[in-house]
Parts: C-alpha cells; sequence; structure tokens
C-alpha cells in the first residue's frame, strides 16, 4: 500500500524504490529467528538472495517490455476515461465522491500508476444501495465491480491469440467490451447493491456463475 501511495504521488520511480526495501525480509528474519532459532533466520537469510535475483529478472524484463508498448494491461476498477478512482483506492474513490455508478477500465501499463493508454471500459455498473444512497462498504462495492471482469479478460485473451495468429505486432489499441455484454447482463449491473449478498460476486445468478472471479 505504501509503494502504491508513493507512485500515485511521486511517480513509478519512487514507488518502485519503496516496494524494493527490504522491510518485509527484515520482518521475516527476525521473527523466525526468534520463533524458530538462529540456525533457521541464518538459512532463510542465505537463500534471500536466489529470490532478490529471480525478481530482479521479471522486474527487468517487465520494464522492457513496457517500454516497448508491449499489449500487456492492468484492470482498473474505475471510471478512468472521465478522470476518476486512479491510484490504489478505487473503491473509497468512489464513496468520497458519492458516485452513483462506476466501470471497469482496462489500460496499458504505464510507468505511472492508472495512466496507462486505455483499451476499454464495461458497461456502467450501479454502485448505489436499493434507496438510492450512498453505501460506504468498499468489500461491497468490491465484489459489485468483479462482476464483468472475468468476461473482459476473456475477450482479451482471445483478441491478444488472434491477433498473435494474424501476424500482427505493436500493442492492442482499442477492444468493444459493450458489445460481449448482452442487455440482460447490463441490466444486471445496472441492479442496485444487495445487502443481503454481501461476501458474493452480485449480481448473478446461478446460470452466470460462470463469471465469478
Amino acid at each position: 500500500m505504501l509503494a502504491s501511495m508513493a507512485a500515485q504521488h511521486f511517480g513509478g520511480k519512487v514507488g518502485g524504490f519503496v516496494a524494493g526495501l527490504p522491510a518485509t525480509a527484515v520482518l521475516a528474519i527476525f521473527f523466525i529467528t526468534c520463533t524458530e532459532g538462529p540456525r533457521h533466520g541464518f538459512d532463510l537469510a542465505g537463500v534471500f538472495p536466489l529470490a532478490i535475483s529471480v525478481n530482479a529478472v521479471f522486474l527487468a524484463a517487465f520494464a522492457a517490455l513496457s517500454r516497448k508498448s508491449f499489449s500487456a494491461g492492468l484492470l482498473a476498477s474505475s471510471d478512468l476515461l472521465h478522470g476518476h478512482g486512479a491510484g490504489p483506492q478505487p473503491w473509497e474513490d468512489l464513496v468520497e465522491r458519492r458516485a452513483s455508478s462506476t466501470r471497469v477500465t482496462l489500460h496499458r501499463v504505464s510507468p505511472t500508476i492508472d495512466d496507462g493508454d486505455i483499451v476499454g471500459q464495461s458497461p456502467e455498473i450501479n454502485v448505489r444501495l436499493p434507496d438510492g444512497s450512498v453505501s460506504n462498504d468498499v468489500r461491497m462495492i468490491g465484489e459489485k465491480t468483479l462482476v464483468p471482469v472475468n468476461p473482459m479478460v476473456r475477450e482479451l485473451a482471445l483478441a491478444l491469440v488472434e491477433r498473435k495468429a494474424s501476424g500482427l505486432k505493436g500493442p492492442l489499441d482499442t477492444l468493444d467490451f459493450e458489445r460481449i455484454f448482452s442487455p440482460d447482463f447490463k441490466s444486471r449491473l445496472m441492479e442496485p447493491l444487495d445487502p443481503l449478498g454481501r461476501g458474493h460476486i452480485l449480481p448473478l445468478s446461478k446460470d452466470e456463475e460462470q463469471y465469478s472471479v
């Protein structure tokens, strides 16, 4: 969370530096040494360089591919197209703005959090309670915004496979997610939040459970 906030306010380089600090490793070694003994702590510390080297390879590859506009994307539970919800707390942003609806946005990976080119968005999603009031339950709001994610990821995967098979190069510019959702599915997305269904992906019927996340 601290790394995400640092990236949002000070840029990706600062966020990456914070994320790379050995805070987690120090705590893990300390508590394992205290509970299991010095020998276990010594063994743990000995393998950490190996794990760090694997992370370094991944991060170097990710940075190189991102600079080349690689067709990698991130899904954000916020309406980035209209300037809402960028950062690590999109659901809290909805509550603070007293928003009535939102969308899930697919955007390209970028050095700055939630700042990549937008590829596509889900249909509109109602995030109000049945009486029209605003809910401050971010878990319930989060569950509702997860409803269209699975179909969107599936559509993205199919588009990337088709693009690869056709020999096309470069990033994927746009996806029309609106067309993959039926009118019935869209109307369900616009149903109000169901407080009694908290703890489940909402609002899906039994025949749509394959879209649960």
